[in-house]
């Protein structure tokens, strides 16, 4: 290869390289408050996971497992109000004997 070339092209990808880059100034830690915790609502309040009052209508979650490598949909019905936590609960405990 010729000398020049293997120049050019060295130059030429330190340049694209330098370009590419983003341009973002790197920082250091930001303080601001402390760690998130739980599931919030809409509202900035935290979400309640005890036993539902009875105004609380019953809704309907739907839960997706594999079944023989198929994905399956599951409906659970579910009393009270529910979140984000709730629903990965019910995944984590899979399928109950009605749903097999």
């Amino acid at each position: 290869m010729n000398p020049r070339r293997r120049i050019a092209r060295t130059l030429l990808c330190g340049a694209l390289l330098t370009l590419s880059a983003c341009g973002i100034p790197a920082t250091g830690v930001v303080e601001a408050g402390e760690p998130a915790t739980g599931v919030r609502g809409p509202a900035g309040t935290p979400t309640p996971t005890q036993a539902p009052s009875e105004a609380v209508p019953a809704a309907a979650v739907p839960l997706y497992f594999v079944a023989d490598g198929d994905l399956v949909a599951v409906t659970r019905t579910v009393i009270g109000a529910t979140d984000l936590a709730s629903a990965v609960l019910m995944l984590f405990k899979g399928p109950d004997a009605e749903e097999r």
